[in-house]
């Protein structure tokens, strides 16, 4: 196989393994698509060690940080059990569990209790332990906002949309775009922005 398999190969065996590729016919589209496929970095032949040996040493040094932020990630789990997660019953022993299981899962998330039992708590760690955590949190209240005023805090508008919008505001679930936006007391929130939200949820829009 080529480089370029051996890349492929090696990124799908082993993805936090760093390749630079060597080449002795370098162009522009080729070292485009070397670092697209996740190459570390792309060198035309002939090769000198001075430049090598620094190019490995920083691609060390990017492997020990990926291993650094997952030895984080495990102790954030072990604290987050230990200090934020308190309580000896089996209710709340069983949420570290099931937070693990949904922490990685692309879906929307229904955490109910009773006010003051750290539901926030529970979003954020789904947020921060799983594979959103280097993208937005926002937690929104919805209690005591008027349809027309949350439907602007969570959907924004346009400039000139209206009388006094004079510049274009984005809402809180375009902020919070590949991340994630917690709707704390979502069942106090006018019944006609809930319609709203539903199909937007539903739908499952993308925004750019």
């Amino acid at each position: 196989m080529d480089g370029m398999e051996v890349l492929s190969t090696v990124k799908k065996l082993s993805p936090d393994t760093e390749v630079i590729i060597f080449t002795g016919f370098g162009s522009i589209e080729t070292a485009v698509e070397a670092v697209q496929a996740g190459a570390f970095h792309f060198l035309v032949k002939p090769v000198k060690m001075d430049l090598l040996f620094s190019l490995s040493q920083r691609a060390l040094k990017a492997v020990q940080l990926i291993r650094e932020t997952e030895a984080l990630k495990k102790a954030l789990i072990k604290q987050s059990r230990e200090q934020f997660l308190i309580g000896h019953s089996p209710a709340i022993q069983n949420v570290p569990q099931r937070i693990d299981k949904v922490k990685s899962l692309n879906c929307n998330v229904l955490i109910e209790g009773e006010s003051g039992t750290g539901k926030e708590l529970v979003a954020r760690a789904l947020h921060f332990l799983g594979a959103r955590s280097k993208e937005p949190f926002i937690a929104f209240s919805c209690c005591g906002f008027s349809d027309d005023l949350i439907t602007n805090e969570l959907f924004g508008h346009e400039k000139g949309a209206f009388t006094g919008a004079a510049s274009t505001k984005p809402g809180l679930l375009e902020s919070a775009d590949k991340g994630t936006i917690f709707l704390d007391e979502i069942g106090m929130m006018p019944l006609n922005m809930q319609v709203k939200l539903l199909r937007f949820i539903q739908e499952r829009y993308r925004l750019e």
